[in-house]
């Protein structure tokens, strides 16, 4: 299992290794901080968490999450990726570590048909402004332009990309 640390908070890369623990613990957390309201809907994304990120104490404080949708056409699987770090645990430059390692470990780790790469629609509008944009291009995202919602679409491609 791939494990970092940000300060006082570890993060563990648990794609396709969810253990029943975190599960319970990210439904609380999103059942909480009312991010995925509906319980089914909450269970079933559980299952698709890629990182946690718990605090000194042990506590679920953030994750991210993958699914695999093919981007431009049927022949383009790519991560779909999302995040969430509870408004306490919103430190600098957090998110960026997180995604950068989700980027490192994704690229690294060995399945059939793997996707070609990461698309992030970044849904959360307080992250389309400049500062977002410099740190995500500082990891080797591309921004692409908007979805038709006007928010950004970011990409980050396993063949020309260096996330570590």
């Amino acid at each position: 299992m791939n494990q970092f640390q940000f300060g006082p908070y570890q993060l563990n890369f648990v794609f396709q290794s969810v253990s029943e623990k975190d599960r319970k613990d990210v439904v609380r957390l999103w059942m909480q901080e009312r991010i995925i309201p509906d319980p089914n809907e909450a269970e079933r994304r559980s299952h698709e968490l890629s990182f946690t990120i718990r605090n000194s104490e042990g506590e679920l404080v953030g994750v991210s999450t993958v699914y695999i949708q093919n981007f431009r056409n049927p022949q383009d699987p790519h991560f779909f990726y999302r995040m969430f770090i509870r408004p306490a645990d919103r430190v600098p430059k957090l998110m960026t570590f997180v995604t950068q390692k989700n980027l490192y470990c994704l690229n690294d780790y060995k399945m059939p048909n793997k996707p070609l790469g990461v698309v992030i629609v970044t849904e959360n509008r307080k992250l389309m402004g400049p500062g977002v944009i410099r740190e995500f291009k500082k990891i080797g995202m591309k921004l692409l332009g908007k979805d038709p919602r006007g928010l950004d679409v970011w990409h980050y491609s396993f063949l020309e990309g260096e996330a570590r």
